[in-house]
């Protein structure tokens, strides 16, 4: 069986209040010129792109400290022109990556990007306990300053009824 890389290089494109995952589809406009020309280097080599988001949303040209170590290398699907020197972009996230090194910043980001190891579980038993640990695990969602458990409601005496999580119960 081939080994697969674990390490790849490709442009990098900083993402502003935005997360893209893995088997995700989204689409979004892209203006800045560093974006737009990783955008384009993408679009002539495989279509695939390193999407990050940066950590201060109001900084115009992110450096590489300004950036997340862990983002999705995604596939670029469409890309149509807007009005002015912008596009809007339909991505599928792929798979996570992380960021370990950032080699050009000009005229785009070009990074280097670790693929972790993905791990099987062993058997079918420990594979239906993960799926019921995702199922039924505590997802915090904040919102409003307020935090929620998104955890299905369960009938009174049920396990569950001791959450401690505000707006539980």
């Amino acid at each position: 069986m081939p080994r697969k890389k674990t390490n790849l290089t490709m442009p990098v494109l900083a993402l502003r209040g935005l997360m893209v995952f893995p088997h995700m589809v989204l689409h979004f406009d892209v203006g800045r010129p560093k974006s737009v020309a990783a955008l384009q280097e993408a679009m002539m080599n495989d279509q695939k792109i390193f999407l990050v988001a940066q950590k201060d949303v109001d900084d115009p040209d992110p450096t590489p400290e300004n950036l997340c170590t862990v983002g999705t290398i995604a596939n670029i699907r469409q890309v149509m022109n807007l009005p002015g020197d912008s596009l809007r972009v339909l991505v599928e996230g792929e798979t996570r990556g992380e960021l370990t090194a950032v080699t050009q910043e000009d005229p785009f980001l070009l990074g280097r990007i670790h693929l972790p190891k993905v791990t099987e579980p062993e058997d079918e038993m420990e594979l239906a306990a993960l799926v019921r640990q995702h199922t039924h695990g505590q997802i915090l969602l904040f919102s409003g300053g307020l935090f929620g458990c998104l955890r299905p409601r369960e009938p009174a005496g049920q396990p569950g009824d001791d959450c401690v999580h505000p707006g539980c119960g």
